[in-house]
């Protein structure tokens, strides 16, 4: 059991460690550019929203969170395969490990929300 501790654990900090790379990189584009305040307040507000209600039917067993959670992973992959495309746009700089971390979340968000969305496992665990 320890072997598959210490892989998860330096797996989940490696996925920790390029979110925050992405993050960081985010904030400095977003602060390089004007945004519209309020309105993009209300977006991650929703944002949250959704993620909650999400978890909230993943707490309580029901069946339609298993489908709102493979949707919000397909839709979180698409977001970062968006992203990526505009990186890779010709004329634009592009940051090969930032693009190359991005590819890697978005292959386990895909893979993630397909085996949510098809584990009979998952099925039975959420079983109101």
């Amino acid at each position: 059991l320890l072997p598959v501790v210490i892989l998860a654990w330096a797996v989940g900090h490696g996925f920790i460690w390029g979110a925050q790379r992405l993050a960081d990189k985010g904030r400095r584009m977003a602060a390089s550019t004007v945004t519209n305040g309020p309105s993009y307040w209300w977006a991650m507000l929703l944002v949250w929203v959704v993620h909650a209600i999400c978890f909230a039917g993943l707490l309580l067993r029901r069946r339609w969170s298993r489908l709102l959670s493979a949707t919000l992973a397909f839709g979180w992959a698409a977001l970062l395969g968006l992203q990526v495309a505009e990186h890779l746009a010709p004329g634009t700089p592009s940051d090969t490990p930032g693009v190359l971390i991005a590819i890697a979340l978005m292959v386990v968000l895909v893979l993630f929300g397909y085996y949510i969305a098809t584990s009979s496992g998952t099925r039975s665990f959420l079983s109101h």
